[in-house]
């Protein structure tokens, strides 16, 4: 019998988010971008929501609100999006955010965000702070 490697497909992500404004979720998009190409033997970034396994969203609300990317269908995708804001406000401002998020992974960036999407009994959460740059953000030494 010979000694076949089994080859596993690389899960297919569509990264979605940014303002184009040069700020923070155009950040947050670039460090995802650069953190899920190391994985790059165990994922495939790939342009079309259409081709992917998976949405990434660094923006729970431009997934829902902004029309070039509320366009792209979210069914039989798994979702992962991040809520850099205040979710009761969100699942308030569009009400179908909170029934879509109970089959999402929901990232709360910060303690309030993780803090209020528990509450609502949601039930894939992981708490990851706001990526940082390391050159631009950095100790400051005690004086």
């Amino acid at each position: 019998m010979s000694n076949m490697s089994k080859t596993t497909r690389k899960l297919k992500v569509h990264l979605v988010g940014g303002d184009r404004q040069g700020w923070a979720l155009d950040v947050d998009l670039r460090m995802t971008r650069q953190a899920l190409e190391g994985l790059s033997g165990q994922i495939e970034l790939v342009e079309s929501p259409s081709e992917a396994d998976v949405l990434h969203s660094v923006n729970a609300e431009q997934l829902v609100s902004d029309p070039r990317v509320a366009a792209k269908s979210t069914d039989g995708k798994k979702v992962i999006t991040h809520f850099t804001s205040i979710p009761s406000a969100l699942f308030e401002e569009f009400p179908g955010l909170y029934e879509k998020c109970k089959n999402w992974i929901c990232v709360a960036q910060t303690t309030e965000a993780a803090d209020q999407l528990t509450a609502l009994g949601l039930p894939h959460i992981r708490s990851i702070p706001y990526i940082a740059e390391l050159e631009s953000f950095f100790p400051i030494p005690a004086q």
